[in-house]
């Protein structure tokens, strides 16, 4: 085979894998009206908006559309201002929550998450993983009217659980609570 031929074999098979990928993309993306595409394009832009009632409106509005923004939240968190990125970002994680680490439920342990809270510095003071136990505070890491329950840390976040499961995982060690947790 010649080595224009073997090029051309090349360029084909890539070409052929290109198109694979963007069609299995192609399927995981919602399809969308052009009527609610550009409502949700407004609403993306009004994340950055100077006007703070603006933003909490396209917050909720972007929630409410749920899925059907995820692709469109995608890109505004990778892009755009710093209030538009952190905006799409919490909406995403509320509209296509990631997975969550199998430390966060102490392996099993508990059960029926009420609520996760970013609190990276905490490492310090807890490491990569703490098992806390039952902790009742209502406001921690600029977080208020936290619900009381089994506090789980694995880097970067607290999981906080309702509830023990029967026959739950491994037992963890339960650390002192410090004053102002």
């Amino acid at each position: 085979m010649t080595a224009a031929l073997k090029f051309l074999a090349a360029v084909v098979l890539v070409a052929g894998e290109t198109r694979a990928e963007e069609k299995v993309a192609a399927e995981k993306t919602p399809e969308v009206s052009a009527e609610l595409k550009a409502k949700i394009e407004g609403w993306i832009k009004a994340l950055g908006a100077d006007d703070y009632a603006v933003r909490e409106r396209a917050t909720e509005a972007l929630t409410q559309a749920g899925k059907n923004a995820a692709p469109f939240l995608k890109t505004a968190a990778k892009e755009g201002d710093a209030e538009t990125r952190t905006r799409a970002a919490r909406i995403l994680d509320q509209v296509e929550p990631p997975p969550l680490p199998k430390q966060a439920s102490a392996d099993g342990k508990y059960r029926n998450l009420l609520k996760k809270v970013h609190a990276p510095q905490d490492q310090a003071t807890y490491g990569d993983f703490s098992d806390y136990g039952h902790y009742t505070g209502a406001n921690w890491a600029g977080e208020t009217n936290l619900p009381p329950g089994y506090w789980v840390y694995v880097f970067p976040n607290w999981y906080i659980w309702g509830e023990e499961a029967q026959g739950g995982g491994a037992q963890g060690q339960q650390q002192p609570v410090p004053e102002d947790f």
